[in-house]
């Protein structure tokens, strides 16, 4: 097993666990009577029952695609989609001087953190999975366009192209078809 490939599967297994966790607390706590759950989010206008029950099982849902689910970069993508909307939230909230984000519903209110530690560490874990996914995305995607540079290179001296390629997405080999023009040859 390669290192590229330990780190990855390391990653995704890291964000699904992380994403159970929190979908986990949105939902248990969109079950409570607490005042905060009944009121309307600023942002977004729709009430934090709402959205922390949409949330968690949105949450959920990625998290068990990333644990059983095969395309690897769907499951990168997953993760820098929702990462990238965690982030955009914060930025508006913080552009509108918002102060109330319960992105862990009142389960927060009962960890032994100050409410500034639970906001940098859910702001560090959102960093890093926008941050992680992004970068892993960037390497998986530059490996492929490398081999297919790497056929057009063997084409342009006369070589025939192969019709397959193995390109590495991070957790094994994949075989991608090379484009063929009418004759044969690869585009």
């Amino acid at each position: 097993m390669t290192p590229q490939k330990i780190s990855y599967k390391g990653f995704l297994w890291s964000a699904a666990v992380l994403l159970l966790l929190t979908a986990g607390a949105k939902l248990y706590s969109s079950t409570g009577s607490a005042r905060i759950v009944t009121a309307t989010d600023p942002l977004l206008h729709l009430r934090y029952r709402t959205l922390l029950v949409g949330l968690g099982a949105l949450e959920a849902a990625i998290a068990a695609y990333l644990l059983f689910g095969r395309h690897s970069v769907a499951k990168l993508w997953l993760v820098f989609w929702l990462s990238s909307n965690f982030l955009m939230y914060r930025c508006a909230n913080a552009y509108l001087h918002l102060k109330t984000c319960p992105c862990l519903g009142t389960i927060a209110s009962a960890l032994p953190l100050k409410k500034g530690e639970v906001d940098f560490l859910l702001l560090t874990t959102v960093l890093c999975l926008f941050f992680g996914s992004g970068f892993t995305l960037v390497s998986m995607l530059s490996e492929r366009r490398a081999a297919k540079q790497i056929a057009a290179i063997g084409e342009k001296f006369g070589k025939e192209a192969p019709e397959k390629m193995e390109l590495h997405d991070g957790e094994g080999v994949v075989t991608d078809q090379v484009p063929q023009s009418p004759r044969g040859q690869a585009i």
